[in-house]
C-alpha cells in the first residue's frame, strides 16, 4: 500500500473507500450535474466551498469521498502533498471535542486550529448536533476563519436551505 493510499484510508470511512465518480450509479439529472460540479471543482487550484443537500440515501457521501479521494491523488502527484491535510468529520465530532477541552489538558483554541488550518475540511451531519447558540457560535468561527484564510470547505447535510441556515446562521449560508 502506497503512503497516499494509507492517508486516503484514514480520511475516508471504510464504508466509502471504494467511492469513486466512476463508479457511482446516477439515477437523476441533479446527481449529474452534481458530479459534473465536484469533477471541474476538484481540478480546480482556487480555493472552494461546497455544500452537498439532499435527503438521505441519494448519495451525499460516495460522492464527497469520490472527491476527496480525487483531491488527494491531484495533490499526491505535487511536490507540496505532504503539506495537504483533509479531514473529514461529524459536526457533532467537532463539538464534543470542544467541549472534552474543559475536562482535558487541551485548550479549545487548540481544537479550533486542528478545524481551521486543515487544507480540506469536510464536516458531515450538519444539523444533527443539539442547535445551541454556542454550538452555532463554534461552527460559524470555525467556517468563517477558515473563509478568510482562503481554506476550502465542504458541508453536508440532509436538511435544505433555510434549515441550514437556521442551524449556522444566515451569515454563513450567505457566504
Amino acid at each position: 500500500m502506497s503512503n497516499m493510499q494509507g492517508y486516503i484510508d484514514m480520511v475516508i470511512p471504510p464504508l466509502f473507500r471504494d467511492s469513486t465518480f466512476e463508479n457511482f450509479e446516477i439515477t437523476t439529472k441533479q446527481q449529474k450535474t452534481v458530479i459534473d460540479v465536484l469533477k471541474k471543482t476538484v481540478t480546480s487550484l482556487d480555493m472552494f466551498n461546497l455544500v452537498m443537500l439532499g435527503n438521505t440515501q441519494t448519495g451525499k457521501n460516495h460522492l464527497v469521498c469520490a472527491f476527496i479521494r480525487t483531491y488527494m491523488e491531484k495533490y499526491a502527484k505535487d511536490v507540496f502533498y505532504e503539506k495537504k491535510k483533509v479531514l473529514m468529520t461529524k459536526a457533532r465530532k467537532i463539538l464534543a471535542e470542544i467541549k472534552d477541552t474543559f475536562r482535558n489538558n487541551k485548550s479549545e483554541h487548540e481544537v479550533l486550529q486542528k478545524y481551521i488550518n486543515t487544507d480540506l475540511l469536510v464536516i458531515n451531519e450538519i444539523g444533527l448536533q443539539f442547535g445551541t447558540p454556542t454550538e452555532m457560535l463554534y461552527l460559524t468561527e470555525i467556517i468563517d476563519d477558515r473563509l478568510e484564510q482562503m481554506k476550502s470547505t465542504v458541508l453536508i447535510s440532509n436538511l435544505c436551505l433555510p434549515e441550514l441556515s437556521k442551524v449556522l446562521g444566515q451569515r454563513i449560508t450567505e457566504r
